[in-house]
């Protein structure tokens, strides 16, 4: 638009597309507008100019178109990104804010959606806000990719999926060729661009395409987010980063041991499955539109998974148990595929139960700057407390004598490093019958290992 379009718009007055705002105090009203607007055919707001066509002008200063655009930005769901443009008829500067027709119907204004009604704006009724939910629309991980083709796709990770997939569903392989199951999973499009969905979860580098698509993880000293012990970014494919997360999650937390009454007792800080439940819900539910990436923060009291992207319009944190309305339906299908996913909102629920069956509070569900929050707090020094009956050995039936289970108590209990001198001196046995209970608990219970070699070496515990 330039000055010849912006008298002609002046000039016809406001209408079902065009709205006059006289200064920057009109803002919120503005966004109001604005949001109606992507809610239908796109429009424009005119700063500046009174509701009867009257020039006024506004103050052109950088800092206040700025804070304009940064505030729509800010307001509106999914977020608006305006051509803004500083124009001037008669003299008298004007800020034209324009939108188009959105194409993730609807937005929200202030967390509210609105629609135009000839020249007003108005709030929309909650019926017409469900049907607008309801309409078909492309989502994003059906998406083809620019500048990526088949070489992209891995063909060994396409054969991993579907050998893993046969196998959990008792399928045969298909035999079809390789280009048209990779239509059929919607990993490429009828003319063979690659999807979102398709590099995401076959392709050589996703990362490349999206570099956004990385997790990050870090192991905290203490409580805060300030020192690190332990820290990496994970590339690759979905399923790739969440084996890669696990892996990094079981190195960063504790297990506990202890020897009591002839039983070995073992538990783990958190319920891994319950983690790894989380990582896969942010991983196919994350708004890969939205900047940011998946961030996993370990700390020595909980850890916290953050995704891009808040609850699915129209539902507010606390209605999400049990509800099955995905943001990336084909990602959820593939990881379903491979029994890594339930298809009917059982996650919540699921790691509910895990944390309460290990003896921990439930995880906390929290929606912070368009972002999913959800934090798993650990048992801190009570770890020993979570041990179930299901984690206990009985020393007594794998044939240890009470000399080998009062070892594994200095060891396991009292940190003691045991030599086979030192076991000698203990428990006034022979070298060889030294050397025999030493191995035997070692190869038996897991729970201690040998250090070292020759003179220095010694038994310890594991954890």
């Amino acid at each position: 638009m330039d000055e010849k379009d912006l008298f002609k718009v002046l000039k016809e007055g406001e209408s079902q597309g065009v709205e006059f705002k006289r200064s920057f105090a009109e803002i919120d009203r503005a966004i109001h507008v604005l949001v109606s607007f992507v809610n239908a055919s796109g429009g424009i707001v005119i700063f500046g100019v009174g509701d009867d066509g009257s020039l006024i002008g506004i103050d052109s200063g950088k800092n206040n178109i700025e804070r304009i655009s940064n505030k729509i930005i800010a307001n509106t769901d999914p977020a608006i990104y305006p051509e803004i443009k500083l124009l001037t008829v008669d003299g008298k500067k004007l800020l034209v804010v324009k939108v188009g027709k959105g194409s993730s119907k609807p937005y929200l204004a202030f967390g509210k959606p609105y629609k135009r009604v000839g020249k007003n704006t108005v709030q929309m009724e909650r019926e017409e806000f469900r049907s607008l939910l309801l309409e078909d629309r492309v989502s994003f991980d059906l998406l083809p990719v620019k500048n990526a083709g088949l070489d992209d796709i891995d063909g060994e990770k396409v054969d991993w999926f579907l050998k893993r997939r046969a196998e959990i569903r008792n399928q045969s392989l298909p035999k079809s060729n390789l280009e048209q199951i990779l239509i059929n999973l919607h990993a490429i499009s009828s003319d063979l661009i690659p999807t979102w969905s398709g590099l995401l979860f076959f392709g050589k580098e996703p990362q490349h395409f999206l570099p956004r698509s990385q997790v990050k993880i870090a192991r905290f000293k203490g409580t805060a987010r300030t020192e690190f012990i332990d820290e990496a970014r994970l590339k690759g494919t979905l399923p790739a980063m969440l084996a890669d997360a696990e892996k990094f999650i079981r190195r960063n937390t504790r297990k506990a041991q202890k020897v009591v009454s002839f039983k070995a007792k073992t538990t783990y800080e958190y319920p891994y499955q319950a983690l790894r439940e989380a990582i896969v819900n942010a991983l196919v539910h994350r708004d890969y539109e939205q900047e940011g990436s998946i961030q996993i923060m370990i700390y020595d009291d909980r850890v916290e998974i953050l995704s891009p992207g808040g609850p699915p319009k129209g539902l507010d944190i606390n209605q999400l148990e049990g509800v099955h309305q995905p943001r990336n339906e084909i990602l959820c299908e593939r990881f379903h595929d491979i029994d890594e996913m339930e298809e009917y909102g059982t996650g919540i629920t699921k790691m509910k139960n895990w944390m309460k069956s290990h003896g921990l509070k439930e995880p906390k569900l929290e929606e912070k700057a368009k972002h999913f929050l959800i934090t798993f707090y650990g048992p801190g020094e009570h770890i020993l407390d979570l041990i179930p009956e299901e984690g206990e050995t009985d020393l007594k039936a794998l044939g240890f004598n009470e000399r080998q289970i009062k070892a594994l108590e200095l060891m396991v209990n009292e940190g003691l490093l045991l030599s086979n001198q030192e076991y000698r001196r203990v428990f006034d046995v022979s070298r060889r019958t030294a050397t025999r209970e030493l191995a035997e608990l070692a190869g038996k219970t897991n729970l201690i290992i040998l250090r070292g070699s020759g003179r220095g070496a010694h038994y310890s515990s594991r954890s």
